[in-house]
Order: C-alpha cells, then sequence, then structure tokens
C-alpha cells in the first residue's frame, strides 16, 4: 500500500511545532501522534493524558487510549508553501505507531479533495485541495 509522506507541523498549543514526517492515511479514521511525541508540540505527557479520550485498537489487536486536543496541521509542499487544516482535532496514541503523524479522514482531509496519481514514469504522486 502506498502512503504518500508529506512534511508536517503541529499546533495544539498555541505555537507551531517544527516540521515532522507525517503519513496521509486515508484508511485511518483519525489524526494521530505517539504520546512520546507530546513535547515535539510544547505538551507534557500528563497533561496530554488529562484530555478527553477514545480507545483505538492498534494493529497489533491492542486497545489503548487517545487523548484528543484540538489543534491544527500544516502540511509542507515545499520551504514556502503549505496547505493548513485549521480547528481539528489531533488524537495522542498512548502507545507506537509507524510514523511519526498519521493524518486521517477524520477532521482533516474531510472537507479536502485527496488524489493519488501517477505519472507515466509510474512515479506516484498526490494532490489535495
Amino acid at each position: 500500500v502506498w502512503q504518500p509522506k508529506v512534511r508536517v507541523s503541529v499546533n495544539v498549543s498555541g505555537t507551531w511545532s517544527g516540521r515532522s514526517d507525517g503519513i496521509i492515511d486515508t484508511g485511518s479514521s483519525y489524526t494521530m501522534m505517539s504520546i512520546d511525541s507530546a513535547e515535539f508540540v510544547g505538551k507534557k505527557k500528563e497533561e496530554v493524558r488529562a484530555c478527553p479520550s477514545v480507545k483505538i485498537e492498534g494493529l497489533n489487536g491492542q486497545i489503548k487510549p487517545a487523548y484528543r486536543l484540538n489543534g491544527s496541521l500544516r502540511l509542507w509542499i515545499d520551504d514556502a508553501n503549505k496547505i493548513e487544516l485549521p480547528d481539528m482535532l489531533v488524537y495522542f496514541y498512548d502507545g507506537k505507531l509507524p510514523h511519526s503523524i498519521l493524518i486521517g479522514q477524520h477532521n482533516a482531509l474531510v472537507d479536502r479533495l485527496f488524489v493519488q496519481n501517477k505519472r507515466p514514469s509510474g512515479e506516484r504522486y498526490f494532490v489535495v485541495r
């Protein structure tokens, strides 16, 4: 399965984080980060664990909490151009994730057009509008 990578900044604490690698995962309901990334976005794990939570089943079948924070994402096309996704929910999963940030349908791409394409050379690319 091809999962497009994108550089992402996150704002859940009033300031923007640095950039990290994210995966656009249209099969995922939620936009998720590991709780180990809390400090990267300016929060302490204890602060995140005090937020409302849902139970999410991971790939290994374990059910763990994911803590919900309101925030925004920036998807960086290059150093100067970005797409901003404001007023969305970011869930901090209390376990390991396969990538730093999983950008899912729910609240992130639901109002956007996402298209996967393939160039004649076979190289894949994506469009988000």
